[in-house]
């Protein structure tokens, strides 16, 4: 971090100086030209690169002697890091090959450009400015509320849907994932985005609570299908309350109401409670792990109203 004083330039303009080393990395002297970024109480200033094209990033994964779990991750770790083509160097059997198109399909705007015995190249061919961080976060909320409606009635048709719709949560949150952590290393990222740095941060808790709810919604699922009737029936009773709770946490993320979110965090003690009193009274491995699921949701559900209340 540099400090800088301002200096008075004229009636209505101050001046401050930039630090030398940032000039020289940049390649800026005299005449040169920088833009100015305001994000809310906040300026950046980036060089003279606003119509530059991205420098191409290639990322190559050895595969050879790795299972297809340590490949995933360092498939995501690239994606999310913003690598423009990822290189995929090793033995590529036709069953390897089969895991890797399975894992890719989770990235949107990766494809595969080009695949040899002992190659498989996939570049990026998103286009950020048809992506919209707010209506993703939208999406992402109406597919939470359609699997928590589909997961209470537990049925094995219900469950097999909400599978899919965990698929799509994933791909939304690996896309936000992405552009977020990207606007923070790339100015004309950030400017597009109308992000801020807290911004980032904020849609980012946002984007993971939701995720992780979506995951839970569907471990819920599973186990309400192995409950006996009678056990159903109380357990879809403490259901709705968590229902409503999301609901309500919703509303307060969108219409900024900070005494809507602390009424959701109170409630949440009595919706764990609940859950803790059903699976006393019903001792069975299928209740402990749906109490479990209630009460995850229950706390995924309480972070995203506090927040709204930890916003400035």
């Amino acid at each position: 971090m540099h400090a800088r004083k301002l200096v008075k330039a004229g009636p209505s303009s101050h001046t401050v100086s930039l630090p030398k080393e940032w000039l020289t990395k940049n390649q800026l002297t005299k005449g040169s030209t920088v833009y100015i970024l305001e994000h809310g109480a906040d300026l950046r200033i980036t060089a003279d690169v606003k119509d530059a094209p991205t420098a191409a990033r290639e990322k190559t994964i050895e595969i050879d002697n790795k299972d297809i779990e340590t490949i995933g991750r360092e498939i995501t770790s690239a994606y999310i890091n913003n690598y423009s083509s990822i290189v995929l160097a090793g033995s590529l059997t036709t069953d390897k090959v089969k895991d890797i198109r399975r894992v890719l399909r989770d990235f949107p705007g990766l494809e595969i450009v080009e695949q040899t015995a002992k190659r498989l190249v996939a570049n990026d061919l998103l286009n950020i400015k048809e992506v919209s961080i707010d209506k993703t976060l939208r999406r992402m909320d109406m597919t939470v509320r359609s699997m928590m409606q589909d997961s209470i009635t537990a049925s094995k048709e219900a469950y097999d849907a909400i599978v899919l719709r965990d698929y799509d949560m994933n791909r939304m949150y690996f896309l936000l994932y992405r552009l977020l952590k990207g606007s923070l290393k790339d100015p004309r990222m950030a400017q597009h985005l109308q992000l801020s740095n807290d911004a980032v941060l904020t849609h980012w808790l946002l984007a993971n609570n939701l995720e992780n709810l979506a995951d839970a919604i569907k471990n819920a699922c599973r186990a309400l299908q192995r409950l006996s009737p009678a056990e159903a029936k109380e357990a879809k009773e403490n259901y709705a309350a968590i229902e409503a709770l999301y609901l309500d946490a919703m509303k307060s993320q969108f219409t900024n109401d900070r005494a809507l979110a602390d009424s959701v965090a109170q409630r949440r003690h009595d919706v764990i409670g609940n859950a803790s009193k059903l699976a006393s009274k019903h001792h069975t491995p299928t209740m402990t792990e749906l109490r479990e699921q209630f009460e995850t949701m229950a706390t995924l559900i309480t972070n995203v109203a506090r927040g709204v209340i930890d916003r400035e």
